[in-house]
């Protein structure tokens, strides 16, 4: 077969679902392709973002070997993600200075093009249309939940940001089209419609390409053309280079035919998190890598803390406690979003590899997660009858959890009759015993649990984790459905200290003269302990707006 998927598939859909030939299913957890099916198109290889399918037939082309070489501009880019090509961008424009972007992959974009949507505040959009200036009093809610362990500046210069954000971004053209003002969490949020640029065929709205985050890159690209903006793909940065003073004065970067040192006044870090680094992933959050089952991971091959790795070597500050690693389960990741929908409802019962119930299930993705480490395998599976699952299926149908998704969601019978079909993410049987066989646990302790369960049903009152009366539904009528779940990540995040300009700061907390850094590759608004207090592209978005406005000043003067 001359077309393969390799480890670093995100499973997108995009593949999948764009082959003429319908070649592309899952095998246990990853996506791979059928050689009886595969026509040899290359389309797959076409539409992957992130470069996970190539040609095995294909002759490697060797590239041309060249002497180092050497450039000059006034501001380097790492990293051609969202952030970063905001800041090339903003950069550009207002200084009107030269301005080359590096990316380490074989295409720009980064995580930004699987991130769905971000945070706006007080946008013309919303200003128009009568929205309060709230920003302060998220500002304050925010550093409350975080019992004010983040720098408050920071924070204040990020959710500030957005709004003239977006205004620049409608400048561009096509807002109107892809951007729309909802009702959500009592105000009035900018929301992105639909698919517009990639991945239109897919039926999972919880993961791009083809949302909020392409949209950026699309544009960001169209002006880095307009500007004259340099980016050079598969340019890896390796090296930092400074003055006798610290001021930043030029980056070394690897590329396919040798080296190129590119001499500069400016430098900015955009290089993602480090969510594809094992060896970082161990050093700092080992507990990744507890348990049975490999936790799927929604970030890029790219994302190895390359922006860590470059700061440090030069004194840069890398401060533990803000770096965070997201870990969530159990989810019917990276399958069915109907399914995943189903199984996030309270009334479902989860049973581990030992055949036992093991939480509340009210507690979800977020409350489980802790606990759901600690299973056997880390894995589970939520079981249902077959009026619960009508009850459930109907109730999604009748409320949608997104909004916009009941397209998908009224399909939700045929997505599970799909998944029957295949080795893991579904089973059905017409008896508890048989269900427990195809799960494989061992059917005695699975009946018994399930009739202990169903006994805390009649009796109103469940005695093993107290789930509320009213999602205790027994689990008595054939056929039974059993659906996978496991953990997931959507990324680690952090790296280089910033402080509200997004300037990195060394060991002993002063600027390193000409260093940004921005988005999943600076620590600013995380805690190890601790969600973000706004979204990861938002403060791409918005970290990368602040550090174009400054950088771009800084070299206008």
């Amino acid at each position: 077969m001359p077309y393969t998927i390799d480890a670093t598939c995100v499973c997108c859909h995009n593949c999948r679902m764009e082959c003429p030939a319908s070649a592309i299913n899952y095998v246990k957890a990853k996506y791979e392709i059928d050689t009886e099916k595969c026509i040899e198109c290359g389309h797959c290889a076409e539409v992957c973002h992130i470069s996970a399918i190539r040609d095995t037939s294909a002759p490697v082309v060797k590239p041309q070997p060249h002497e180092p070489r050497r450039l000059s501009c006034d501001l380097v880019v790492v990293g051609a993600g969202g952030s970063g090509l905001i800041a090339a961008v903003k950069a550009a424009q207002i200084s009107r200075k030269k301005v080359i972007v590096l990316e380490k992959a074989k295409k720009p974009g980064g995580n930004t093009n699987l991130a769905h949507g971000f945070m706006v505040f007080y946008s013309k959009w919303q200003q128009q249309a009568g929205e309060p200036d709230n920003r302060d009093d998220y500002i304050r809610r925010a550093m409350e939940r975080v019992s004010w362990r983040l720098n408050p500046r920071i924070l204040h210069n990020a959710i500030y940001a957005t709004g003239p954000f977006f205004d620049w971004l409608a400048e561009m053209g096509d807002v109107e089209e892809s951007f729309e003002l909802t009702e959500r969490f009592g105000m009035k949020m900018v929301n992105y419609k639909q698919r517009k640029y990639a991945n239109l065929l897919c039926r999972d709205p919880s993961i791009g390409p083809g949302w909020a985050g392409t949209f950026v890159i699309r544009k960001m690209l169209e002006q880095c053309e307009k500007l004259g903006i340099q980016v050079l793909t598969e340019h890896a940065a390796k090296k930092l280079f400074t003055d006798q003073n610290g001021r930043i004065t030029g980056v070394l970067a690897e590329d396919p035919g040798g080296e190129t040192q590119i001499d500069c006044k400016a430098c900015i870090v955009a290089t993602g998190g480090f969510g594809r680094s094992d060896e970082k992933l161990k050093k700092y959050f080992p507990q990744f890598f507890e348990g049975g089952t490999y936790i799927h991971r929604f970030s890029v091959p790219t994302n190895t803390g390359d922006g860590m790795d470059l700061g440090a070597a030069i004194g840069a500050a890398i401060p533990e406690e803000h770096l965070c690693v997201n870990m969530f389960g159990p989810a019917h990741h990276p399958f069915g979003y109907c399914i995943y929908r189903i199984m996030q409802q309270p009334e479902v019962v989860y049973i581990n590899m030992n055949g036992k119930r093991w939480i509340d299930e009210t507690a979800g993705l977020i409350g489980s997660r802790y606990i759901f480490a600690k299973q056997p395998q880390t894995i589970c599976w939520a079981i249902v009858d077959e009026p619960l699952l009508e009850r459930l299926g109907q109730r999604l149908i009748e409320n949608p959890p997104d909004g916009n998704d009941l397209w998908i969601l009224k399909d939700y019978r045929k997505e599970i009759e799909e998944e029957l079909k295949l080795d893991t993410p579904a089973k059905r049987d017409n008896t508890l015993e048989g269900l427990s066989r195809q799960i494989g646990v061992f059917p005695q302790t699975f009946v018994e649990e399930i009739e202990r369960y169903n006994e805390f049903c009649a009796r109103g009152r469940d005695e093993d984790f107290f789930k509320h009366p009213k999602y205790l539904v027994p689990i008595t009528k054939p056929p039974f459905y059993a659906f996978y779940g496991k953990r997931f990540s959507e990324g680690a995040f952090g790296g280089l200290k910033v402080n509200e300009h997004t300037q990195v700061l060394d060991k002993h907390g002063k600027v390193i003269p000409g260093l940004y850094a921005t988005g999943d590759a600076a620590s600013a608004l995380l805690l190890r302990d601790q969600l973000g207090v706004i979204s990861e592209l938002t403060w791409a978005v918005a970290s990368g707006y602040i550090a174009g406005c400054h950088v771009g000043e800084a070299l206008k003067d």
